[in-house]
């Protein structure tokens, strides 16, 4: 029943919170960090406390932040919490952060990367006007200069069906790829689709899926 799920679900938080501490401790003896143990200690160190709203900065987030003009973040949309608190905590009432991204191209969320913070802002912020720029306000960098266009028209035909709002997405609201006039209209292109075949016993493998991609390419 419903009381036993919580009692198993309070026990498996505690083994793993009780796990922390002993891998924790682990890597104090030997004098390790993981790459988690800088986000976290960096992170005590510039955020006095976080309630989900107001942010309050330690003092030596507000001196560092002093230090920095402009706050730049590449592939915003693979960032976790941590990482955007951080940013946050270094800026001058976060007025001076500029952040890039693209939904589609988020791969990290095994290793707790956040697409909805990039998410939320996109559709919070409004459409920057005109220089200099007010913060907070966005800029779609929606026009393609890198493909032809029959290459960024089946990718927007693939993402049109991938993501939906059923999905939390809607690809058709600011995500899809409008290509440049770098290309004029005798540039030839075309799509080729490879479809690898395997067998049932082969879907149920992965290492065999995986081995059947790698002979192709």
């Amino acid at each position: 029943d419903r009381q036993k799920e919580l009692v198993l679900i309070k026990s498996f938080l505690n083994l793993c919170l009780r796990l922390n501490e002993i891998l924790l401790d682990k890597r104090r003896q030997e004098r390790i960090v993981s790459f988690n143990d800088i986000e976290k200690y960096t992170l005590s160190l510039l955020v006095k406390s976080y309630d989900g709203i107001t942010l309050e900065r330690t003092q030596l987030a507000c001196e560092l932040s002093e230090r920095f003009d402009e706050i730049i973040v590449d592939e915003y949309q693979d960032c976790n919490d941590i990482q955007d608190l951080i940013f946050r905590a270094l800026s001058k009432d976060e007025k001076n952060i500029f952040t890039v991204g693209d939904v589609k191209q988020s791969i990290y969320r095994f290793r707790g990367a956040k697409p909805n913070l990039f998410l939320k802002k996109q559709t919070s912020f409004l459409p920057a006007q005109e220089f200099p720029l007010t913060a907070p306000s966005k800029i779609n960098l929606s026009c393609n200069f890198r493909s032809h266009p029959a290459v960024l028209s089946f990718i927007n035909r693939v993402f049109y069906m991938l993501m939906t709002l059923k999905t939390g997405i809607d690809y058709r609201d600011g995500h899809e790829l409008i290509p440049s006039d770098l290309y004029n209209g005798t540039d030839k292109a075309g799509i080729d689709v490879t479809l690898l075949i395997t067998s049932d016993e082969q879907k149920l493998a992965k290492a065999t899926r995986i081995e059947a991609e790698a002979q192709y390419v």
